[in-house]
């Protein structure tokens, strides 16, 4: 699906690999190059036959729904927007959305052939949201675990963030990308 939107992004969504679908922005569209597209879709579809797409479904609901419940509580003392990016976090690694994120960027790099497309791609995707608001994941960060990097402003991202740091999965697409020459030589 194509989705209007001037965010890049892509998700999956769907219960199981038999009933899943992938959605991208008009804006990744715009971002990227057709290879480092091609490359952010095997990333996705690496999800999807990792059936993580119900897992960081099920993560995300809970974590807006304890978000609400805490925020609530929070909202008095002007802490409801920490608690709510709090709560997020560490309810997606309790979900391992970081052992999800590296497995599907090295699986998305093996089904595209190119892990520095990849690469390339989220490092464009971190450059571009660093230097863009994103008014619904700052509002709801349980949001933030349907974006292919953390959409959080940096200075708002804390370790207990939803996505692993950017610069470690490049370094790891680098690497996967040195092996798969060294395979081939």
């Amino acid at each position: 699906y194509i989705i209007a939107a001037h965010q890049p992004n892509a998700f999956v969504a769907g219960r199981d690999s038999s009933h899943a679908a992938i959605a991208v922005t008009d804006g990744l569209l715009k971002t990227l190059t057709r290879a480092e597209v091609s490359a952010v879709v095997a990333h996705e579809l690496a999800h999807v036959k990792r059936g993580d797409a119900l897992a960081m479904g099920v993560c995300a609901s809970i974590a807006a729904m304890i978000s609400a419940v805490l925020g609530l509580l929070a909202w008095p003392v002007g802490q409801r927007a920490n608690v709510n990016r709090l709560v997020s976090g560490l309810i997606a690694r309790a979900g391992r959305s970081h052992a999800r994120e590296f497995e599907a960027d090295r699986a998305g790099a093996e089904i595209c052939g190119s892990p520095v497309h990849l690469a390339n791609a989220l490092l464009k995707l971190e450059r571009h949201t660093l230097s863009m608001l994103n008014p619904v994941a700052e509002r709801n960060p349980a949001m933030a675990l349907m974006f292919v990097v953390d959409p959080l402003q940096a200075d708002r991202r804390r370790p207990s963030a939803t996505h692993p740091p950017t610069e470690r999965r490049i370094a790891r697409l680098h690497r996967q990308a040195a092996e798969m020459e060294r395979d081939e030589g």
